[in-house]
């Protein structure tokens, strides 16, 4: 090829980076009791696309596939449900172990729970010195959910409750020739639905809303308290008669005082009935990218309608627990309301303007930094910041989530943040907004005049 003049131009494209991934509403899980599950449902979470998909699975059993069943059922469903596998509740079991020769004034000691407990050696014979430790211990735990035992050179510590962990440790402090070693042995790990919740969660968070196998007070509560820290809405089902009552003792009096906001707590008096997954398999198929919808007045299908008294339902609902009573002749779930008060779609509002301004300046940063760009620290690169947030917003009252004309966005100049600021690179904004709210009750009063 002779001379020419072509490398005069040149022309480079690249491709645009990927997008940060989206979060999806669109999901509930089932978190089964492993026990029920086969044995080749060695995942920790399975998806299903439809009700024959479960019931065709033979690693399920029939009580994982109704409860896939119970969403598909309803005319409006989301499109995937996931069953998770969720080992039972195991007690914790620490072993001390203590070895070697120790001398007077060494000291070993034991903490748990953050009670740390300390003995000064007065003797030369090691199983008399941990006795003597064991029997401290003994006393500082006292309070603590755990038994101390053991026997010579051995001390145990096992949690009281099942699923309930506790912290530990345990030093030794040689003031001259001593050689003690303390050997910490994990008889049993402590398992606990919160920490099989992280084990689902780490395979796959592709899922939104959650329920449990347990109706038990406890796993209900240690499942609340997960997901009020792992950004997901937990939808409990119990049957527990108390809550009728206003025990003052009871579940909806425990989670209300803890003021949970992503727990809705569903009083059914069937617990073979997952009214607990009807009612997220149909409110989450409205797409909050889309439309939004209120929980409250929800009909399920399949779900039996309960029988209460009116006294019953007004301590139910005093706790913002959630019942099935008739409306107009018509089942329905009502408030739609979280522990604390809060309606539901409120909260996968805020879930949802959460995640969609996350994921469009993580994508920006992104994009700019793989085509060797930047958002520079100027006015028009804070700018192109904060239209990324107004978009959200703009698209949230499309949507049905924002009163129009009640957004507001504010960001700094440039010039108004500080040298320090700049230099750790960081942003901060903030921004307001009215949510659209719904009416859930109408009060009409009226005049008929009468021609006399």
């Amino acid at each position: 090829m002779g001379a020419t003049f072509d490398l005069d131009v040149l022309v480079s494209v690249v491709a645009d980076a990927t997008s940060v991934p989206t979060a999806g509403f669109g999901v509930a899980v089932y978190a089964a009791d492993a026990a029920n599950l086969d044995v080749g449902f060695t995942e920790r979470i399975r998806y299903y696309t439809s009700a024959a998909d479960a019931a065709a699975d033979t690693d399920l059993s029939a009580v994982e596939i109704a409860a896939v069943s119970a969403v598909f059922a309803q005319e409006l469903h989301i499109s995937t449900v996931g069953v998770a596998r969720i080992e039972a509740d195991v007690a914790q079991d620490i072993s001390f172990d203590f070895t070697g020769t120790i001398e007077v004034d060494d000291i070993i000691s034991i903490t748990v729970n953050g009670i740390a407990t300390s003995y000064t050696a007065t003797s030369a014979v090691l199983a008399t010195e941990v006795a003597a430790l064991k029997a401290l211990v003994i006393t500082a735990l006292a309070a603590e959910p755990v038994t101390v035992g053991g026997a010579t050179t051995h001390i145990t510590v096992v949690a009281d409750v099942a699923g309930e962990p506790f912290s530990y440790t345990s030093s030794y402090i040689a003031i001259d020739a001593g050689t003690v070693v303390i050997a910490e042995t994990v008889t049993a790990a402590g398992v606990g639905i919160e920490s099989e919740l992280d084990a689902v969660l780490s395979e796959s968070d592709a899922w939104y809303s959650l329920a449990i196998y347990s109706r038990a007070e406890a796993q209900i509560t240690r499942a609340s308290r997960w997901t009020e820290s792992n950004k997901r809405l937990f939808i409990a089902q119990t049957s527990d008669a108390d809550i009728k009552t206003a025990a003052g003792t009871d579940l909806g009096t425990i989670l209300n005082g803890l003021s949970y906001r992503r727990t809705a707590l569903c009083w059914h008096a069937t617990d073979a009935q997952f009214l607990d997954m009807a009612l997220p398999g149909k409110k989450l198929q409205a797409d909050p990218d889309v439309t939004t919808t209120t929980w409250d007045k929800t009909n399920l299908s399949g779900i039996t309608v309960d029988s209460m008294t009116t006294t019953e339902k007004t301590n139910i609902l005093a706790n913002h627990a959630n019942a099935y009573l008739p409306f107009k002749g018509t089942p329905v779930l009502s408030p739609g309301k979280t522990v604390d008060g809060l309606p539901i779609d409120l909260l996968t509002t805020t879930d949802w303007v959460a995640a969609r301004i996350d994921e469009a300046i993580s994508t920006e940063i992104l994009r700019l930094a793989n085509i060797n760009s930047k958002v520079p620290y100027t006015d028009a690169g804070i700018q192109s910041l904060r239209a990324l947030v107004e978009a959200v917003l703009a698209q949230g009252v499309r949507a049905g989530h924002f009163t129009q004309g009640t957004a507001t966005v504010v960001a700094p100049r440039a010039s108004d943040v500080s040298t320090v600021i700049k230099q750790s690179r960081r942003l901060t904004m903030s921004f307001s907004v009215e949510g659209a709210g719904a009416i859930e009750g109408v009060t009409v009063s009226g005049v008929v005049a009468v021609d006399l």
